[in-house]
């Protein structure tokens, strides 16, 4: 719970209401070893922000970009492509 609360320490110039009210949709993505931020921690984050979504790689810690290159890709392309949906409907 420590790293949690260091992890949100450097957000903490922003307010709950601010992030809350963000318009643009966010993509939060951890690592299910992740350590340094636990994959309990980017659901809390995600959890604050509106129209986000959430997911955790297997078989992946901390560099999910490095670690699982193709599951990363798969989840930003399918995120993005889910936006440029909504946005055509």
């Amino acid at each position: 719970m420590a790293m949690c609360r260091a992890y949100y320490r450097q957000f903490k110039w922003v307010e709950d209401y601010q992030v809350g009210g963000c318009g643009v949709p966010a993509c939060v993505i951890t690592g299910e070893a992740d350590q340094l931020t636990p994959p309990r921690c980017g659901r809390a984050v995600a959890a604050e922000i509106n129209h986000s979504a959430f997911y955790t790689v297997p078989k992946a810690g901390h560099q999910v970009m490095q670690e699982q290159p193709e599951a990363m890709h798969a989840i930003v392309d399918g995120f993005l492509a889910n936006i440029v949906k909504h946005m055509n409907a």
